[in-house]
């Protein structure tokens, strides 16, 4: 009786181990919810071999399912996978040799891009089964060889839109009109010198003007031809009532005169957010590229900037060439120009900002610390040529999915490879 419990024990606890290493719940990393896949079982018949005719071809999808005809190169994206979005890859590994060999397949240089924000995770769905987070880099660093420093613009400012409303005295368009910024309140509010509001010409459904003022500022008055008294001036309004989400820094307003006065015979303003205001907060200062590579130095719309439209410009192209959209950079000589990042506002106004980009001599030597390869399988054998003359074919379906809420994920992918 007690040898027939030992036996008992043993045929469960073998069990138990079987269930652990074949069924569809066992995986080294947590599984996406995508596709099933194939289990992670064990293999203990690792087919060490040469490489002799091993071959892969690697297909792009849009949806998991249908992918397409002619094989991929570039792995990279550059203007960003959306939130939650997914690329696809199917790649086929051939080995036309007679024997069974085993492979890994890695992806070479993985970077991610200095502006990116998702979470960059690599998925594989079949014939293993793993889901891996990998890290991104920080906003100041580097990215492979190039080196750069990211920071607030110095002495921060919020653009503050005006419009005199078509009332007497203000509406010429030879009148000057100043804001002056103060850090204290209506009683004292120790008001700096006055900004000459510039007028947009380019915006003709209503006469409009702008100024930068400083981030800390706390009460303002707007005023025309230099009389800050009466019927030429606002009253002193404090921005924690006319303006209050000021203090959040990422938001412009609109201040548009009201015909009648008030206390004083000043005129007081109307004020709505203007979401879309011409505004830089962060930017690349300095960037630093080895001649020949190349690197993204966009900035992040809500995070970096504020506007409607953001464009990339390069002072002279013989040093290095700018995509005017993505604002990808490409070093092509050694020498040191400027990046210049403008965006326009609601408006049509300008903010704009400039970087110095220094392009050195490529150094072959220099180590890439700033990507790594990773694996996206390890130890898949492929079966040699089949009775039927056919190759053995083993294809790796796998991904990378942005799994972040509202936010782009650029990275680059030198390119994928076998090793054995």
């Amino acid at each position: 009786m007690k040898k027939l419990k030992i036996i008992v024990v043993s045929v469960l606890a073998l069990v138990l181990c079987l269930m652990c290493v074949t069924t569809s719940t066992f995986s080294w990393f947590p599984r996406p919810k995508e596709n099933l896949g194939s289990s992670l079982g064990l293999d203990f018949d690792y087919a060490v071999s040469d490489g002799a005719g091993i071959s892969m071809s690697t297909y792009s999808s849009s949806d998991g399912i249908n992918y397409s005809e002619a094989a991929v190169t570039d792995f990279s994206n550059s203007t960003g996978l959306a939130s939650k979005a997914c690329a696809y890859y199917r790649t086929d590994i051939m080995n036309t040799g007679t024997v069974p060999q085993s492979v890994s397949l890695y992806i070479s240089q993985l970077t991610m891009d200095s502006s990116s924000t998702g979470n960059f995770f690599l998925g594989v769905n079949d014939p293993l089964k793993t889901y891996k987070q990998y890290p991104k880099i920080t906003n100041s660093g580097s990215s492979g060889s190039t080196t750069y420093t990211k920071e607030n613009v110095a002495e921060s400012t919020v653009r503050i839109y005006f419009q005199p409303n078509n009332v007497d005295s203000w509406k010429e368009s030879a009148t000057t009109i100043k804001i002056r910024c103060g850090t204290g309140d209506v009683s004292n509010p120790n008001f700096t010198d006055g900004i000459t509001m510039t007028y947009i010409s380019s915006y003709s459904t209503a006469r409009t003007l702008y100024a930068d003022i400083p981030s800390n500022t706390t009460v303002c008055q707007i005023y025309a031809n230099d009389d800050t008294t009466g019927a030429n001036a606002t009253p002193y309004m404090l921005l924690s009532g006319y303006c209050p989400e000021f203090s959040s820094k990422m938001k412009s307003y609109r201040f548009v005169l009201q015909a009648g006065t008030i206390v004083y015979n000043n005129h007081n303003c109307d004020t709505d957010k203007v979401d879309n205001g011409a505004n830089i907060y962060r930017q690349y200062k300095t960037i630093n590229i080895s001649q020949g590579d190349r690197f993204t130095a966009s900035l992040i719309s809500g995070t970096d900037y504020t506007g409607k439209e953001i464009h990339y410009y390069d002072d002279n192209s013989g040093v290095f060439t700018a995509n005017e959209t993505t604002g990808e950079i490409k070093a092509n000589a050694v020498g040191t120009s400027t990046l210049y990042t403008k965006v326009v506002g609601e408006y049509g106004d300008a903010f704009q900002v400039e970087t110095t980009v220094n392009v050195v001599a490529a150094n072959p030597d220099v180590v890439d610390t700033g990507s790594t390869d990773i694996p996206i399988v390890t130890n898949v054998k492929v079966g040699g040529v089949s009775d039927e003359n056919k190759p053995g074919v083993v294809s790796v379906y796998w991904f990378i999915k942005n799994d972040s809420d509202n936010r782009p994920l650029k990275y680059s992918i030198r390119d994928i490879y076998l090793t054995l």
